[in-house]
């Protein structure tokens, strides 16, 4: 029987995620970026006003009483942690190490790293699109060439039954022990707080372990702090 109980990741993330964990997937540790992230472009208050007296009045359309409500996209909203599942199979490798949980499969190479960092100075944050390519550069220096390729948004589900959507790419590389793998790399951003996922998988495992992964990646939840 699958135990559906949850573990909260929470961690207060003052440090950078400098910790690389030794892995077989070469799994790195991921920079200090706190500095180089930027801040996403806000609209200024008069530009607002402008564009709001520039728009023409439109009539409200009937909101369909029938329809069911769909989940509220959280994306971006609040400060949040990793909340991941206990499930039957998976066993904790690493618990908080700077920031770094990671989570192995018993009968495979699969295993599933989730990275949490808090910026420095930076009340906003940064943007899921440079955690992602500076992950990425920071494994081609560890491993040579990474292959990316973009992959609709992972939709995780939080306690208050919204979702938040991770920006995500399909990563194939070789690892230093020669092997290939494949990594799903998904990012995103919470207020100050990054929050990263990398499912990965020898590339020959990675289509019969799928299900066992995906139910993982499904069962993670943001829990808000």
């Amino acid at each position: 029987m699958t135990t559906r109980t949850h573990i909260s990741l929470w961690t207060s993330g003052a440090g950078a995620l400098a910790l690389a964990l030794t892995t077989t997937a070469c799994v790195p540790g991921f920079p200090d970026r706190s500095d180089s992230a930027p801040a996403p472009a806000t609209q200024t208050p008069t530009a607002a006003v402008d564009q709001a007296e520039e728009s023409p009045e439109t009539e409200e359309t009937p909101r369909d009483e029938g329809a069911p409500d769909a989940p509220e996209d959280n994306s971006r909203f609040g400060m949040a942690s990793w909340g991941a599942p206990v499930l039957e199979g998976w066993t904790m490798a690493a618990f908080d190490q700077n920031g770094v949980h990671q989570f192995t499969h018993g009968s495979s190479s699969c295993q599933v790293t989730l990275y949490q960092n808090r910026a420095d100075g930076s009340a906003q944050g940064g943007e899921p699109r440079d955690t992602l390519d500076g992950f990425i550069s920071t494994l081609e220096g560890e491993v040579g060439t990474v292959a990316a390729v973009p992959q609709p948004a992972v939709e995780v589900g939080d306690f208050g039954g919204g979702t938040a959507e991770f920006e995500a790419d399909e990563l194939s590389y070789t690892g230093n022990d020669g092997a290939d793998y494949t990594m799903l790399l998904a990012a995103q951003w919470f207020e100050d707080v990054e929050l990263i996922m990398a499912p990965v998988c020898r590339t020959s495992d990675y289509g019969a372990n799928a299900d066992e992964v995906d139910a993982f990646v499904g069962a993670l939840t943001v829990e808000r702090v």
